[in-house]
């Protein structure tokens, strides 16, 4: 879905030409920017200039910096977010961003949580939260308890099906684990409490 389908309502100084829509919706998921590529435009105080720094001119120091312009980002999708606190494709989005390139988990958790009240029916918002709970909390049981809401919203995704199969596949090297440690121990145990016969 692109953002120009997604009922978002615009702020001055974010209006899409009717005509350009489309075009201008693409720009903006792709690369940031409302025109001229590489983030040139501003939407909504995103862009800048003709690079990817905002306006900075060399371009060396957004590729060196370590979080290559993620902080503009976070502050675009906080923005967005302000302007339409229950859109659950940004709410979805920025808990992605926040999880996949922040790592911060617990705000992940939190938007995540805000897109499924906004849009219960989400199998790939559901199948993020039910990650997130996983990772975060290693809660097996309410994980796959979202992961089955998910799977049941969208049963032909293949991004909600992948990652109920990896949590599958993790859920079970866990068990194995904590499995193997137990049996480890049992087999110590055991091990001297047996006279041993070779000298």
């Amino acid at each position: 879905m692109l953002f120009s389908d997604s009922g978002l309502k615009t702020d001055a100084g974010c209006e899409v030409e009717e005509k350009n829509r489309h075009t201008t919706a693409v720009e903006l998921v792709v690369d940031g920017g409302g025109g001229g590529g590489a983030g040139s435009g501003r939407i909504c105080g995103g862009g800048g200039g003709g690079d990817y720094n905002g306006g900075k001119g060399d371009d060396s120091e957004y590729w060196d910096s370590p979080n290559y312009g993620s902080d503009n980002t976070d502050l675009y999708y906080t923005k967005m977010i302000q302007a339409n606190p229950s859109n659950s494709l940004l709410l979805g989005n920025y808990a992605r961003f926040l999880k996949e390139v922040r790592g911060n988990l617990v705000k992940a958790e939190e938007y995540c949580g805000r897109a499924i009240l906004a849009n219960p029916s989400d199998g790939n918002i559901l199948s993020l939260y039910a990650d997130l709970i996983w990772r975060s909390h290693k809660d097996a049981p309410r994980a796959l308890n979202y992961f089955e809401k998910a799977i049941k919203a969208s049963p032909d995704d293949c991004y909600v099906l992948a990652s109920y199969a990896h949590f599958l596949w993790d859920a079970e090297d866990d068990d194995e684990e904590e499995n193997g440690q137990e049996g480890k121990q049992e087999m110590s145990d055991i091990n001297s409490s047996q006279p041993c016969f070779f000298v």
